[in-house]
C-alpha cells in the first residue's frame, strides 16, 4: 500500500502571497515542491543514490551541460554565468572525455597573453556564522601558478578573502586559504592532465581540512575566521579581480558547496568520491 504524509505551507509578504510549500513523504520518500523554483526535489529518507542529488548541500553543479553559456545546478537554484576579467572574448569550451561532458577554461590566451576565463555564481555562499564545504573534480593542462578552483574573495587590494581551493605554484600542489593569512598545502605534487577530486572543509569547532580523492591530505585547528560578506562572487575557474590573476587552465566539473553550522565529514567527503562517476576516479 502506498502511504503519504503531505505538508504544505505559504510565505506571505505582507498580503501578497511570495512563495507555496509542499512537503511529501511517501514510502520513504521526500519531496519538495517550490512554486518560485518551479520544480519537485525528491530523495530518499535514507539519503540520495547521487551525491549530487543531495538536498543537505546549498549548491551542486555537475558542469555537464555541454552546451551554453551557464550551469545549471542539480541541487540548489544559483545558476553558473561565464564570464571573462577582462573585455577579451571568453574561451570557454565544452569538452567530451570518455563520454562524460565536462567545461574548458581559459584555452586560449587573450591580446595580452593572459588567461581570463571563470564562471560566477553571484553573490552567494557567504561564511557568515557558519561552516564551509566546497570541492570539485578537475584536471590541470598547464603549469599555471597560484589556479584557482574555487574560492570567494573581495577585489579590494585582494586581503578581504573568505575562503578559496586552487593549485598553488610549486610541484601542482592542492591548497586552501579560509581568510587572508589562513592557509594549508598538500604536501604532495599532482600531475599535469591528472582528474584528482579535491575539497576544502572549514569547520568553525575545529579547523581546516583538504582532501585529495576522498583522503583528507592536511589540516590546521584554525576556527576564528572572521566572514567578511563583501557582496563579491562565488566563483570556479579562475579570479574576476584581473586576467593574471589565478586563472585555472584546464577542465572542472562536478562543483559542490554546503553551507551549515557543521562542515562534512571525513567520511561524508568519502562517500562523495567513492559515487563519483567514470572516468574521473
Amino acid at each position: 500500500m502506498k502511504r503519504a504524509i503531505i505538508i504544505s505551507a505559504v510565505l506571505l509578504v505582507g498580503s501578497v502571497l511570495a512563495d507555496y510549500y509542499m512537503i511529501k513523504v511517501t514510502n520513504g520518500y521526500i519531496s519538495v515542491s517550490s512554486s518560485i523554483i518551479e520544480k519537485t526535489i525528491e530523495q530518499s529518507v535514507a539519503g540520495p543514490t547521487n551525491w549530487w542529488d543531495d538536498m543537505s548541500m546549498s549548491g551542486v553543479w555537475k558542469v555537464d551541460d555541454g552546451s551554453g553559456t551557464n550551469i545549471v545546478p542539480s541541487v540548489g537554484v544559483v545558476t553558473g554565468i561565464f564570464a571573462a576579467a577582462t573585455s577579451s572574448s571568453m574561451s570557454f569550451a565544452w569538452t567530451n572525455i570518455a563520454g562524460i561532458s565536462c567545461l574548458s577554461f581559459n584555452t586560449v590566451t587573450n591580446a595580452t597573453g593572459h588567461y581570463a576565463d571563470y564562471v560566477t555564481f553571484g553573490d552567494n555562499f557567504d561564511m557568515l556564522t557558519n561552516s564551509i564545504s566546497v570541492g570539485a573534480w578537475c584536471r590541470k593542462i598547464s603549469a599555471i601558478s597560484y589556479a584557482m578552483i574555487i574560492h570567494k574573495t573581495d577585489i579590494a587590494g585582494n586581503v578581504k578573502k573568505d575562503f578559496g581551493l586552487y593549485h598553488d605554484s610549486t610541484g601542482l600542489k592542492f591548497s586552501a586559504f579560509v581568510n587572508q593569512a589562513n592557509v594549508i598545502t598538500d604536501a604532495t605534487s599532482t600531475l599535469i592532465t591528472n582528474w584528482y577530486f579535491v575539497a576544502l572543509v572549514w569547520n568553525r569547532a575545529s579547523g581546516m581540512k583538504v582532501y585529495r580523492d576522498g583522503v583528507c591530505v592536511v589540516s590546521n585547528t584554525f576556527t576564528t575566521a572572521t566572514s567578511y560578506d563583501q557582496a563579491f562572487p562565488f566563483s570556479i575557474g579562475g579570479n574576476f579581480q584581473g586576467p593574471d590573476t589565478f586563472m585555472f587552465h584546464g577542465q572542472i566539473r562536478d562543483v559542490f558547496v554546503r553551507v551549515s553550522p557543521a562542515g562534512l565529514t571525513d567520511a561524508e567527503i568519502a562517500v562523495i568520491y567513492s559515487k563519483s562517476r567514470t572516468p574521473y576516479k
